[in-house]
């Protein structure tokens, strides 16, 4: 089963359940912020894209059955950041061909909706947009008005909030969880200064404009840290693959980790 297999090297299904009935607030949003989500945002980048020609869904449906674990909020954020740019760029240069038929088109939409809905995430407040987005698209295309840049579309896709937690996800486990007062950078901060690792902000921003910050190290040559930067409640790092640096997302206990395994 895809859901054991997956947390196989971070903890049972079962006990996860259980952890949900029983863990503090802060706990809870700890654990599904800083593990979970990173790993489920790695799976769908590595495992999901979206194709006219010929789609493979099981990915996303993977995730969407993961919805009794991650509050709405945190699917939202999934959604927004790994389905919509993926499916709104393949829609665009659909509509783009010059021998676009929009009845393919259309059947298209409505079978992605179908998806959405038969799985309990047509609800989400993200989902209603993305889909408001492309409909958009197809009006002007079929009505013979050129397409402004796609990046008008990806522009603005990200409606949840940029705070962790928000009254739906108390909602989400029937009010026992309180609404948190950190938001995502403030938490790391404490929990790197819990272990006496130095967090500050290194004065650049990676291409899309997120602050990088500097974990550990000094300002001297003596220690150099490493680089993190966050995007939308998740941690990412630079890491070496090969012989080419990539950013990925990891937990909050990976980047204690790391910090602490080079003794600074």
């Amino acid at each position: 089963m895809w859901i054991s297999s997956f947390f196989s090297n971070y903890i049972s299904i079962s006990i996860f359940t259980y952890l949900l009935k029983i863990l503090p607030a802060t706990t809870l949003q700890s654990l599904l912020t800083s593990s979970l989500l990173p790993k489920l945002i790695h799976y769908l980048r590595t495992s999901f894209t979206v194709n006219p020609r010929q789609q493979i869904v099981p990915p996303l449906i993977n995730v969407f059955n993961v919805h009794d674990i991650l509050p709405t909020p945190l699917m939202s954020r999934l959604i927004e950041t790994e389905f919509f740019p993926k499916w709104l760029k393949a829609l665009y240069s659909w509509l783009m061909n010059p021998g676009v038929k929009y009845e393919e088109v259309g059947e298209w939409y409505r079978v992605w909706k179908s998806l959405f809905e038969k799985h309990g995430m047509g609800h989400i407040q993200c989902v209603e947009y993305g889909w408001k987005r492309g409909l958009e698209m197809m009006g002007r295309a079929m009505g013979g008005d050129a397409l402004p840049p796609l990046e008008y579309y990806l522009g603005d896709l990200t409606v949840s909030s940029s705070v962790i937690g928000t009254q739906s996800f108390s909602d989400h486990y029937a009010s026992v969880i309180s609404k948190p007062e950190l938001t995502f950078r403030e938490y790391l901060t404490l929990r790197l200064g819990e272990e006496g690792i130095e967090f500050v902000p290194s004065g650049r921003v990676n291409e899309r404009g997120e602050e990088i910050y500097r974990v550990g190290g000094d300002n001297t040559m003596k220690g150099h840290g490493f680089e993190v930067y966050i995007e939308n409640g998740v941690v990412w790092m630079k890491s070496t693959k090969g012989s080419e640096k990539v950013w990925e997302p990891v937990g909050v206990d990976q980047v204690i980790e790391r910090a602490k395994s080079r003794n600074i």
